[in-house]
């Protein structure tokens, strides 16, 4: 459960990053843009990991 929430959290804060730079609160930048798609895309893989790892306790 913590790899989930821990992944949901990371895709939340990334996704707020993109947001910050689309309104015009930071300034938009190449390096910041692949930091935040990367945080995002970790993201969804420790949450589809906590997923698994849920689903094989649950079962076994």
């Amino acid at each position: 459960m913590r790899l989930i929430l821990s992944g949901l959290a990371l895709m939340l804060a990334s996704l707020a990053l993109l947001m910050a730079m689309v309104v015009p609160l930071l300034a938009p930048s190449l390096a910041l843009s692949l930091l935040a798609y990367a945080g995002c895309f970790s993201g969804l893989l420790l949450a589809l990991g906590g997923a698994v790892e849920r689903q094989r306790r649950l079962r076994g």
